[in-house]
């Protein structure tokens, strides 16, 4: 007996839930015929019963990531869909009728689209959707569009304060042929989300929001989506930041090598180098405008001219040092020795009243005091650069 109730139970499965759908799928499919080829629908026409109304289209965005921000092109790509959904008056239905179907799905191509766009994309404006995606359509003529794509629209880059930057950018939605007598964008509870977002290893998202406003000739009705991206400044302080501020320092250690070493000048000349490359490395990834100068491209600039000078006062130490012993030392020399340089006074002064130079004694004079002033000033750089991200952060 108990063998026998499965197969039973089967049975009563099969000739009544069975028929229960066949049943719908005829419905449906009435509900088709009495709307495609009954009513003539024309999907060419607005869905609107009274051609003086317009159609409120709701349009709101679900962001997967952010792909990219290329701050060369000035290009901001973002991966998501639209939530757009209208009524449309012609397919409305009555489920009693039709044994309470109250929804149906059908292919985008068969129905009336709003013709929405991104306003502001860099590639050649396409029709969102496709063949395969289907439509949810209820009974009362609600119809709901969830177009994904891959949104690419173009930003506008200022890189001042580059690594600890941020950016706005926007996507702005519209209605191509349409006017907003015709069709309209409406207002919704909330027009940007996020779904299964997965992050940027560059760029979070610090805020975004939405609003709606009309374009210049006030024509069209446009949504404007913000994003506010922070930079992930962590890869550019270790590899970028700390290397160079670590340069500037070794420029002091220029003036603890004697000028009679020989290698005075070949590592001020290789510290100018270094910061050459560097300065070369940071244009190459910044956008080649001038609307806005990186204020770290200007710290490496004031440094390069440190080198500049570094390269010239140690060639002028290396120069006092190969002096002809039997020349007379000016008075600003001198004062600059007994400034600095007291414990050498006195042997210095027996050795120039014997008509014998020791020019080391000025060079060493030259070092210490370029030793404090450069000191001073990397610290000062770093303090002033710092209050400028500071401030902007």
């Amino acid at each position: 007996m108990t063998d026998v109730l499965p197969i039973f139970y089967f049975f009563v499965y099969f000739c009544c839930f069975y028929h229960i759908g066949c049943q719908e799928t005829g419905n449906v499919r009435n509900i088709l015929n009495e709307i495609f080829e009954t009513q003539k629908y024309d999907k060419r026409v607005r869905p609107v019963t009274n051609e003086s109304r317009s159609i409120g289209v709701s349009v709101s965005l679900f962001t997967s990531g952010i792909n990219y921000l290329d701050e060369k092109t000035g290009v901001f790509s973002v991966t998501g869909f639209l939530w757009v959904t209208w009524r449309d008056e012609f397919l409305v239905w009555e489920p009693k009728l039709y044994n309470n179907v109250s929804s149906f799905t059908i292919p985008q191509d068969s129905i009336w689209m709003p013709d929405l766009f991104l306003r502001n994309g860099v590639k050649e404006p396409t029709g969102l959707g496709g063949d395969f995606y289907y439509l949810p359509v209820k009974y009362t003529g609600k119809v709901a569009w969830w177009p994904y794509s891959v949104f690419e629209a173009r930003c506008k880059v200022d890189v001042a304060y580059f690594p600890f930057d941020t950016q706005i950018c926007r996507l702005v939605f519209s209605i191509w042929n349409h006017d907003n007598k015709t069709v309209n964008i409406i207002k919704t509870d909330r027009y940007v989300r996020l779904y299964h977002f997965f992050e940027n290893g560059i760029w979070s998202i610090a805020e975004n929001k939405s609003y709606l406003e009309l374009d210049e000739g006030a024509l069209f009705n446009q949504l404007k989506v913000s994003f506010t991206l922070k930079r992930k400044h962590q890869f550019y302080l270790w590899n970028l930041i700390f290397p160079i501020i670590l340069l500037g320092f070794l420029k002091i250690f220029a003036f603890l090598i004697p000028a009679q070493s020989g290698e005075k000048v070949s590592f001020a000349v290789t510290l100018f180098l270094s910061y050459g490359v560097f300065l070369n490395l940071l244009t190459s990834s910044l956008p080649e405008n001038s609307d806005s100068v990186c204020l770290i491209c200007a710290y490496m600039v004031i440094q390069l001219t440190l080198g500049v000078l570094l390269v010239f006062i140690v060639s002028m130490q290396v120069h006092i040092c190969n002096r002809e012993k039997n020349l007379l030392i000016s008075r600003y020399e001198m004062r600059l020795i007994r400034l600095l340089k007291k414990n050498s006074l006195e042997e210095f002064n027996r050795r120039h009243d014997g008509k014998d130079t020791d020019w080391t004694v000025l060079s060493s004079a030259i070092d210490k005091l370029m030793l404090i002033l450069m000191t001073a000033f990397e610290f000062f750089l770093i303090i002033v650069f710092s209050v400028m991200f500071y401030v902007d952060a």
